[in-house]
Formats: C-alpha cells, sequence, structure tokens
C-alpha cells in the first residue's frame, strides 16, 4: 500500500471508529428513556447538567490575579510564533519583542458535599446534583459503594479512559502541585489516585510524596463514589493551550524530582541524537518514515522506540541527548528530563500545527525548530518530505550549549 493511501486509510478507519463507538450510542440511548426520569437519574449516576464552584457553597484558597511567565526568545523563535497568524492561530500580545509572556487564570475552592465518580471522572455537587468538574457523559452505572475520605483532599483521579495519558498526566500534577503550594507545604493532605497507575505515575506522585510533608496518597477503586469531607478542586479559565505551560516552575521541578529519584544515567555519551518514533502509535505517525531513516542515518541519529522502554531508560536516554527529532506527541513530554540545553526538532502536519510545544522548550531553557509536513487532520498520519528534514537536521549545533539553569525563566 502507497504512503498516501496509508495516510488516507489511517484517517477514514479512526472515523468510522468514532462514529460507530459503543459509549456515544449507548450515551444517545440513555440521555432518551432513563435519564428523562429525576429516580432513575440519580439511581444510574446520570447527571446532565453543570455549575460553576461559584455557584455552590464554597471558599476560594488561592491568592487571585493572573499567574504570569515570560521568557526571552531569539529572533527566529520570535517569528515563527508570529507566523501562526496567518493560520488564524495567533498568539496577539502575548509574544513581545524578544520575549514570550504566557498567563492563566487559576482558582482553587474548598467545598463540601462532594461525590467524586472515577468511572466518569466526574465530580459532583451532592445537594445539587450538577457536575462541577469534568464532562456531561450519559453512562448509566449502578454503583451504591461509597469511600468517605477524612479531612482536605485532593484528586488526581482522571476520566478511566484519560488518565494513563502521559502528556496530560504531567500537566495535572501540574496543577495540583501549585495548589500544595497555596495551602502550604505542611497542611494535612489527602492526594486522591487511581488503583492502577502506570509505572511512570507511580514515580511521579511517589517522589511528590516524598518531598512534602503532610502528603497522604490513597488509591481508589473505578466503582466507588468517592466522597471527601472537605475537596480542593481547581479551574483554570479557558485560554490557548500554550498557556498550560505557564506552570512552568512545577514542569522543571517534576523533571528534576524524577531525575533525582532514578539517579543518574549509566556511563555513555552526552551528545547523543534521538529520533522518536511513533511508528508503533495509532495516531500522528509519519507515514513515510522508512524514507527518513536514511536521512537521519546520515546525520547521526539513533532510533528510539519509547514503547519499548521503561520510564527509567526513557528519562536516562534525554538526559544524554543533544539532539531529539520527533513527530508531534506525548513523547514531548520528556523534554523536561533533560539535564542540559537541547535542540528540539518537531515535525507535525501543516494543517493542525498550534503554537505549543515551544512554550515547554522555551521555559526550560532549550532550543526548538519546527519541520513542517503534509496535509493533514487531527490526529491523522502525515508525510514529512526527507529534503526538509534534512535541511533541519544540518543546522550546525552551537560549539557549546549555553549555561543556563533549567526553569530558571520562569521563576
Amino acid at each position: 500500500m502507497s504512503v498516501d493511501n496509508r495516510a488516507f486509510v489511517a484517517k477514514y478507519s479512526r472515523l468510522l471508529r468514532k462514529k460507530l463507538a459503543s459509549k456515544l450510542i449507548v450515551d444517545f440511548l440513555a440521555r432518551r428513556s432513563v435519564a428523562l426520569f429525576p429516580a432513575t437519574r440519580r439511581l444510574f449516576h446520570l447527571y446532565l447538567k453543570t455549575a460553576s464552584p461559584n455557584e455552590v457553597p464554597h471558599r476560594r484558597l488561592d491568592p487571585g490575579g493572573l499567574i504570569t511567565v515570560s521568557a526571552p526568545i531569539d529572533a527566529r523563535m520570535e517569528a515563527h510564533l508570529r507566523s501562526f497568524e496567518r493560520y488564524g492561530r495567533g498568539l496577539g500580545d502575548r509574544v513581545q519583542p524578544g520575549r514570550l509572556e504566557l498567563s492563566i487564570d487559576l482558582k482553587l475552592y474548598e467545598l463540601q458535599d462532594c461525590d467524586l465518580l472515577p468511572w466518569l471522572g466526574l465530580t459532583v455537587h451532592r445537594p445539587c446534583g450538577l457536575v462541577l468538574d469534568g464532562g456531561l457523559d450519559a453512562q448509566p452505572r449502578l454503583v451504591s459503594r461509597k469511600r468517605p475520605v477524612p479531612g482536605l483532599v485532593i484528586s488526581l483521579v482522571d476520566t478511566p479512559r484519560g488518565h494513563n495519558h502521559y502528556f496530560h498526566f504531567f500537566e495535572r500534577l501540574t496543577l495540583v502541585m501549585r495548589a500544595l503550594k497555596w495551602v502550604g507545604p505542611e497542611t494535612p493532605l489527602t492526594l486522591l489516585v487511581r488503583d492502577s497507575l502506570s509505572s511512570y505515575q507511580k514515580a511521579a506522585i511517589g517522589a511528590l510524596a516524598a518531598r512534602r510533608p503532610g502528603l497522604r496518597v490513597q488509591a481508589v477503586a473505578n466503582y466507588e463514589i468517592v466522597q471527601p469531607e472537605r475537596l480542593l478542586l481547581l479551574r483554570r479559565a479557558p485560554c490557548p493551550m500554550i498557556c498550560w505551560f505557564t506552570l512552568a516552575e512545577e514542569w522543571a521541578e517534576i523533571g528534576r524530582m524524577i531525575r533525582e529519584d532514578y539517579g543518574p544515567p549509566p556511563p555513555g555519551p552526552t551528545d547523543r541524537r534521538l529520533h522518536l518514533s511513533r511508528r508503533q502509535q495509532k495516531l500522528r505517525r509519519v507515514v513515510n518514515e522508512d524514507a527518513l531513516e536514511p536521512v537521519f542515518a546520515k546525520h547521526g541519529f539513533e532510533l528510539v522506540l519509547p514503547d519499548t522502554l521503561s520510564h527509567v531508560q526513557q528519562v536516562h536516554l534525554i538526559a544524554q541527548a543533544r539532539v531529539i527529532a520527533a513527530a508531534e506527541g506525548a513523547a514531548m513530554t520528556s523534554l523536561m528530563f533533560a539535564e542540559r540545553p537541547v535542540r528540539m526538532i518537531m515535525m507535525a502536519a501543516r494543517d493542525t500545527i498550534n503554537p505549543f510545544w515551544e512554550a515547554l522548550a522555551i521555559f526550560l531553557g532549550h532550543e526548538f525548530i519546527y519541520v513542517e509536513g503534509g496535509h493533514a487532520q487531527w490526529y491523522d498520519a502525515f508525510k514529512v518530505e526527507p529534503a526538509a528534514l534534512d535541511a533541519a537536521l544540518s543546522e550546525p549545533l552551537p560549539e557549546a550549549a549555553p549555561e543556563v539553569t533549567l526553569g530558571a525563566a520562569a521563576i
């Protein structure tokens, strides 16, 4: 099958799977049957209306105002970020002459009388039955087991499908870490997590708990109703996704904690050139990767399949890297584990590229180069021209990496 045909099949097979998903069918039927009656809505935990935490009794624990971060950028990066304006995805005044400035509006609420429903990833205010956090999802379940949790509680329990997503787990962890700073390091607090965690999640949560007195980690099952005595709930106002990296201090802190706990990498070169492949992934694959391998080999790159390595091995590899090339995807999150400034070369489809990973590179002191791929929609496989990749890989590296403290620009 040709490269173009593989991209076509990947795109439309995914669309077909989404349209015929059993979850959508169940949602459609439930909304038109058991969700119509209050008694069955309560019995099957069907919550179809949302509310802001401001609409229920609460106490605000955040300091108020925007959280802002800025870092210097060179002329090349400034031109790159401004180029998104022609696609209607510009950053406006967030890009200043010689600087990138990001901000978020993050609020921390203390609430009572809330239920956490892990099988839906919802936070519900019990007296009014309104969803305070999470999406509306009519998936009927007969769940009656309740788990009271005393004291002050904060949750890392995401949806069943999303809780193992590499990037989103760490992004959510940065929010929790900022909340922990606001309530104070000595405040007794319970952190809720799922009872089925990946190795990298266990490492990150263990590293955080070891460094924060008073933090207790409690695992919860999928099918139980968790009832915190007092719940800390974070709400971030809508913003461009690049602003998710405003908490750059926390991103850098996660990288440091896990590097420390994993220990130094085994003896080896510290200038490795890594090609992180997505060939085993269903989404956002480079469909002509075989044609690109000679280009990578010409420039001394090692082929790395992250899915075949333990998380310790992945972190150690990144710590030894000088240049990392990858298709746009969650594996780029591992940039936070680099011990020294690296060059990140990202390949992405021209129709879907948004300013995003650039911020992680900028605020952690790294260099970023973008290689534009062919036309493709969100999550679809795409093609990269060997000549475009060769041009990016041919750019000379600085004679010496700049001496910077990673994350310093964000503090």
